[in-house]
């Protein structure tokens, strides 16, 4: 069957149906592909903006970069840890906000998602959300307020089991969520993993 081309010149929601009414093909299989592409690209409309957002959201990142770094460097000598893991959440966001960014491009420009760029952007999102999380958890708790330390050896492990946990299930529900089909799991798979993160948020803001 040859390559058919439909142009459509009115915008909104379309689905493409197959539908005979011969008794005779009952069981008969469709294979082939769609290839939908609006005038700016390959994404849907309705994420059209994202490419806007996310490159918005690198100039800001980099620009908060920039100020948290001169006053990093005017303030040196009253530095405390905490400064660095801050640090390293402007650090990771920036990074998340520019492959995000990458990814939306080279998806609306090719039409295929980019795997490799997807994994990175996921990673980076979720150790972005866990040192987040971290650094929440500890300032709750009163490190580098009015506590030097997290109180011995066994808080400390506790702390990171639970950022560990978080992490993996925080990793786990966004690759489900980008890189899985409609069909690869189910709804209860998912809504697990969201209500696993939920109980892990809920833990670190009640501490």
């Amino acid at each position: 069957m040859e390559t058919q081309i439909l142009e459509i010149n009115a915008t909104g929601m379309y689905y493409l149906y197959f539908m005979f009414y011969d008794p005779l093909l009952k069981g008969t299989t469709i294979e082939g592909r769609t290839v939908w592409r609006n005038r700016k690209g390959y994404l849907p409309g309705k994420m059209a903006l994202i490419i806007t957002l996310y490159d918005f959201m690198s100039l800001a990142y980099l620009l908060l970069g920039l100020g948290w770094f001169l006053r990093f460097v005017q303030f040196w000598k009253d530095i405390i840890h905490l400064h660095y893991y801050i640090t390293m959440v402007i650090a990771f966001g920036m990074c998340e906000m520019v492959v995000w960014y990458f990814k939306y491009s080279n998806f609306n420009y090719i039409g295929a998602r980019p795997m490799g760029i997807t994994l990175w952007a996921v990673m980076f999102t979720s150790v972005k959300k866990t040192l987040s999380q971290l650094l929440l958890l500890v300032v709750s708790i009163g490190y580098g307020i009015v506590r030097p330390t997290l109180g011995g050896h066994g808080v400390t492990y506790r702390v990171l089991l639970l950022c560990l946990l978080y992490f993996v299930t925080f990793e786990a529900l966004k690759l489900v969520e980008y890189l899985g089909n409609i069909n690869d799991f189910s709804r209860k798979t998912k809504l697990l993993l969201v209500l696993h993160v939920i109980s892990l948020e809920h833990q670190n803001h009640v501490r």
